[in-house]
């Protein structure tokens, strides 16, 4: 697994933008008693892993649908942000 934190200060005064990403890499673990590790069978079982079609097809499903969500909340972000750049530029107009 891979882990990775940020910590971001925002535009306002002590305003932080912390994330904690977590990425779990494909793994294989195999145990034998001292000096009767196998690593050719090891690797024959490793190598034989297949994922399920029907499984692989939900989960790419299920990431394309998160990364649309992030699409559209980054433009509902940016909307307001220009929203606001604009409401201050006015009041500082007037």
């Amino acid at each position: 697994m891979i882990f990775s934190s940020r910590r971001l200060r925002g535009g306002y005064p002590g305003e932080t933008m912390e994330s904690l990403t977590v990425q779990a890499l494909p793994s294989f673990a195999f145990r034998a008693p001292d000096g009767q590790l196998d690593f050719k069978l090891a690797e024959t079982i490793r190598t034989s892993i297949k994922l399920a079609p029907e499984w692989e097809k939900r989960i790419n499903a299920h990431n394309d649908k998160i990364a649309q969500t992030n699409i559209t909340e980054a433009r509902k972000r940016s909307r307001i942000t220009a929203q606001t750049y604009d409401e201050i530029r006015q009041m500082q107009q007037d």
